[in-house]
């Protein structure tokens, strides 16, 4: 989305809307029943979409793509949750009036929050941000009081599966694992530590979760960093990376 056209912001729906439309499977109190609701449901608003000229992503069967003589919409669906945008309005309320007739939806308002995730609309585009997530983190982990770092990783400190300090619950600490791998969403400058700490979390050691309880220290001095995209992007590959 952030090097597509996006006119209106890069907000959801023609008027930065999020939508959700009504599911039984809100309602059932069987879990098999659902789950089963929720795949009628979506195959139902996959065949719609087709029908419309949306074609799914083929690396995300949540994603779906409009691109037809010029106008480029994006619809996200998570469970009964949409997220829509595109660049041109016009389509939009089209689009969302026919989705209107066929299902029984829901404007929810200007896009704010989605899967956890705060979006904030800009002049210049979208900043995503997971700060409450982090300071949640930091509070369930009895870490926000703890003395802030610089980098998520020592640069001196070796990370070895052979390692001879003791050994640690596996359980908290492939929780917290988990938990900082969604938050690398909006924090890609974790991704290498949390990828690396990942690869003990079988027979974690001491000296592994003092590494972990690293990152955490790390977040607490850049709760507020996040992940901005820009409206207005060259569809350039950028990558870099350190020889050393």
């Amino acid at each position: 989305m952030a090097a597509s056209p996006i006119g209106n912001g890069g907000c959801c729906g023609s008027d930065g809307s999020a939508w959700s439309p009504s599911s039984s499977s809100k309602e059932e109190s069987s879990s098999s029943s659902a789950a089963s609701s929720s795949r009628a449901w979506y195959n139902e608003l996959t065949s719609f979409l087709h029908h419309f000229g949306f074609k799914k992503c083929l690396s995300d069967a949540s994603l779906f793509v409009y691109n037809h003589n010029g106008t480029t919409a994006y619809l996200l669906v998570y469970v009964d949750d949409i997220v829509l945008t595109g660049n041109k309005n016009s389509f939009l309320d089209t689009f969302v009036r026919a989705l209107g007739h066929k299902f029984s939806i829901k404007d929810l308002g200007t896009l704010h929050h989605f899967l956890g995730i705060e979006v904030i609309p800009t002049s210049h585009g979208l900043f995503l941000s997971q700060h409450r997530h982090i300071q949640d983190i930091l509070t369930s982990f009895k870490m926000d009081g703890a003395k802030e770092v610089l980098t998520p990783l020592s640069t001196s400190d070796p990370l070895t599966s052979s390692d001879s300090s003791p050994s640690v619950d596996s359980t908290p600490y492939r929780q917290l694992v988990g938990t900082l791998q969604y938050l690398a969403f909006t924090r890609p400058d974790i991704s290498f530590a949390v990828n690396k700490l990942s690869q003990f979390m079988h027979s974690p050691k001491q000296s592994h979760w003092q590494a972990l309880k690293r990152v955490l220290r790390y977040l607490k001095g850049t709760v507020h960093y996040g992940l901005f995209l820009k409206r207005h992007s060259p569809l350039h590959l950028q990558a870099f990376s350190d020889s050393d």
